[in-house]
């Protein structure tokens, strides 16, 4: 839904444990904390991270787990082709443990 529309959450704080990954494009300070989702199948299993704006990325260890306290702001990014998408500035980024399932099912 927040990736459907964006503005609905524009302001908002979230928490949530995902996994560290690190973009390819605008690296400046960003990384993009997610997870691997199945909304299916196991075919159609894939990562669903989002743009997330942090101090130091350089710091984290791509796909360690963390705990993340962000705002929530409904931005142009290249992830997202020209449309607007979520995009994070972290309040809070911590080490955690990994959640108990690697793939998140809906």
């Amino acid at each position: 839904d927040i990736n459907e529309e964006p503005g609905k959450y524009d302001g908002k704080t979230v928490r949530f444990k995902g996994q560290v990954a690190m973009l390819r494009r605008d690296k400046n300070n960003m990384f993009a904390p997610g997870r691997f989702v199945m909304t299916c199948c196991a075919d159609d299993i894939q990562f669903c991270g989002v743009p997330c704006r942090y101090p130091d990325p350089q710091s984290l260890e791509p796909r360690s787990w963390v705990m993340v306290e962000a705002k929530i702001a409904a931005e142009m990014h290249p992830l997202y082709h020209g449309e607007l998408g979520p995009v994070l500035t972290a309040l809070k980024v911590a080490a955690a443990e990994p959640a108990e399932q690697d793939v998140a099912t809906f």
